[in-house]
């Protein structure tokens, strides 16, 4: 909300409804401290070169757990024609006078921020971008989802190839249902699996998750998989097991910290 309202966005929260209305949106400078207070703010780079063909955003700050470059963000902003310079912490991105265009993009490496700023950079570009090395994550699903009912025109998300045809306009919708958060139910499923006395975890989507309850199953807890939820049963004398975090659909890094704590938990 900090950030928005700057640019005239107005948003207001209602219990678990977060409504915004950009109708008077304007361009205007970022609040430096709340963009570096957030890694995602990071996502305003391909919003506001996609709406206003320029953006001017801090570099992005959030949790401090080691270098997290946007070196592919910054070559997908490129390849679409954009001219990309970084001084003093700021990233300054522009068009030239014949704006976006659609381009062949392979990402050097998967990266589900690079995937969604490409997104929404490309969305209103004239002609065909493709994402190529594109994440699969459920996100870019939800993402793509919720823009194609605004009128985008985005097929493959979900897979390793994403091919966008730019449109002239973007128009809201009244809703859009956010997905559950998944690394957040693997987070309590953990904690239920510590607990040890039986929790059943709702709201979630089970597939979402299917690499890190395959490693609960492995290290002995009882688990029963519902349509939207999953019951976690006492468990005990839990077996050690290796993990290796991959791209999704493999297991997820932020799901390694949770699965320690239940290996560190004594079992009687």
């Amino acid at each position: 909300m900090l950030i928005l309202k700057p640019m005239n966005v107005s948003s207001e929260f209602k219990g678990d409804v977060l409504t915004i209305d950009p109708t008077n949106i304007v361009e205007a400078p970022l609040p430096s401290k709340a963009i570096k207070s957030l890694r995602a703010s990071y996502y305003f780079m391909g919003a506001l070169l996609g709406r206003f063909q320029r953006a001017t955003v801090s570099f992005p700050g959030g949790d401090n757990i080691g270098p997290r470059p946007i070196d592919q963000h910054i070559k997908a902003f490129k390849a679409l024609g954009a001219e990309v310079s970084e001084h003093d912490g700021t990233v300054t991105i522009k068009t030239g006078p014949d704006g976006l265009h659609g381009a062949q993009i392979f990402l050097d490496i998967v990266s589900v921020g690079a995937t969604i700023n490409t997104i929404l950079a490309s969305v209103k570009a004239p002609g065909t971008t493709v994402i190529g090395n594109a994440a699969k994550e459920p996100e870019i699903i939800d993402i793509a989802t919720f823009l194609n009912n605004m009128g985008a025109n985005i097929r493959g998300a979900g897979t390793d190839v994403i091919r966008i045809e730019g449109v002239p306009t973007l128009q809201a919708r009244n809703t859009h249902t956010i997905i559950p958060d998944r690394i957040e139910a693997g987070t309590y499923l953990s904690l239920a699996a510590a607990v040890g006395d039986g929790i059943l975890i709702t709201n979630i989507i089970p597939e979402h998750l299917e690499a890190f309850v395959a490693k609960l199953e492995e290290m002995g807890c009882d688990l029963t998989v519902y349509e939207d939820s999953i019951y976690v049963g006492p468990s005990h004398d839990l077996k050690p097991i290796r993990i290796k975090v991959m791209p999704y659909p493999g297991f997820a890094t932020d799901l390694q910290q949770p699965l320690r704590v239940i290996s560190s938990t004594p079992w009687s």
